[in-house]
């Protein structure tokens, strides 16, 4: 195979500072690797669609190794025309085994560096970075002594703009906290099971922040839903007491007369000790009048609650009474709301998004996170060309407070409607 005189520029590279050799760089004709069943190292470069490699070479030169210029590597190059990024890996030839290591990804278009391996190392970063394919999408994780400090999705960096909004800087757009301590997690089992070793996701103070705020609003949300019910199983039954009893002659299982709540076959169970008789009848009429047999006679009884039996409600002092009359229902009680929290601006902030909103939105449902700015800043955000489906939002204008949230879509936003925020 012939040599090639080609001229290339210092690059920064997984373990070192690569100086490519200006002369005699010898290409080598594409070799297939075997494929681990994980898709973990070069080979999720090589199988995920729509990667292709488009350069490979090597600086093991007879002049290098002589001059120490460069430790012996093989450099590769895959581009994603789609998503408009290259990304360059290196393997070092020093030892047999070892796999090709991300040292940058590029923007195609700009020549830009969207992340570079050295730039991590100069943040202190002291570990080796991965190549990973969760469920599809290509990531890099960089693990640092079995702590896998950071992963970067190659798809958020295309994503990603940094604008300045009242004279602050912000990194808008990619994927959002919750959705990146869940790729954490994947990442490190995936490297744990490819490795052999145990890798563990780093989860940063600000992350355990809004992951405890965001569980701390999941606690409440469910204590409201609780109590919610609680409300509305007493208010049911606040309803159902509030009838005017029926009263009738003991026919059966006694003597007498008796007074009773009626109640249909599905109600009596909510009762409890202290509530007095009640009366089962076939349900009711659109006036509140029980519906009862031609006869007038219903089954009556009190209500106990076995102590060993996991508190079931059982029937006690049954008898069966023919009735003289009853009455009207009174009517319901009407519920109060409750007011939403106050707005601060510009900052991050969550909503819930039902299954339903979801699926009619086209956005993912539970918490999302949402940049909160105001009509200027969200002008600011449009004129950066922020496209990625990023969620932003402002006040609402009805006078409420709730936040009005939109969705970046080619450049435009597009109303989703009004959301109750969960403050940070």
């Amino acid at each position: 195979m012939g040599l090639t005189n080609i001229y290339f520029v210092i690059v920064y590279w997984q373990d070192s500072t690569a100086f490519v050799p200006l002369r005699n760089l010898k290409f080598f004709v594409f070799r297939r690797f075997t494929m681990a069943k994980s898709l973990v190292g070069i080979q999720v470069l090589e199988k995920v669609a729509g990667w292709k490699m488009i350069a490979e070479r090597t600086n093991e030169t007879e002049e290098a190794v002589q001059t120490g210029e460069a430790k012996p590597a093989e450099f590769r190059i895959y581009r994603n025309d789609e998503m408009g990024v290259e990304i360059h890996v290196r393997r070092s030839l020093v030892k047999e085994g070892l796999d090709f290591l991300p040292g940058m990804v590029k923007d195609v278009e700009t020549g830009k560096d969207l992340w570079n391996f050295f730039t991590e190392k100069e943040s202190g970063f002291k570990g080796l970075g991965h190549l990973l394919a969760i469920n599809g999408e290509v990531v890099i994780g960089l693990d640092e002594w079995g702590n896998l400090k950071k992963v970067v999705p190659i798809a958020d960096l295309c994503k990603q703009k940094t604008v300045v909004v009242d004279g602050v800087s912000k990194t808008v757009g990619g994927r959002g906290v919750l959705a990146t301590v869940q790729l954490k997690h994947s990442v490190a089992e995936a490297l744990s099971s490819d490795q052999g070793r145990s890798i563990k996701a780093f989860i940063t103070d600000a992350e355990r922040t809004v992951m405890r705020k965001l569980d701390d609003a999941r606690k409440a949300g469910e204590e409201r839903e609780r109590r919610a019910k609680e409300t509305a199983r007493r208010d049911r039954i606040a309803k159902i007491k509030a009838r005017q009893q029926i009263s009738g002659v003991v026919v059966e299982g006694g003597r007498g007369s008796r007074w009773a709540t009626p109640v249909t076959e599905d109600e009596w169970m909510s009762f409890g000790t202290s509530d007095g008789m009640v009366a089962i009848v076939s349900g009711f009429t659109e006036d509140g009048k029980p519906i009862v047999p031609e006869d007038g006679v219903v089954e009556a009884f009190f209500i106990q609650y076995c102590k060993g039996g996991g508190g079931k409600p059982e029937k006690k002092a049954r008898v069966m009474i023919r009735l003289r009359g009853y009455g009207e229902q009174p009517e319901p009680a009407k519920e109060t709301s409750v007011s939403a929290p106050t707005l601060v601006k510009l900052e991050t902030v969550f909503i819930e998004v039902s299954k339903d909103q979801a699926k009619s939105l086209g956005i993912d449902f539970g918490f999302q996170e949402v940049s909160l700015t105001d009509a200027d800043g969200l002008s600011t955000l449009r004129k950066a060309g922020l496209n990625s489906g990023a969620l932003v939002a402002i006040s609402a204008t009805d006078g409420s407070n709730r936040i009005q949230v939109e969705k970046f879509v080619d450049g435009r936003t597009q109303t989703l409607g009004l959301f109750e925020p969960i403050m940070m």
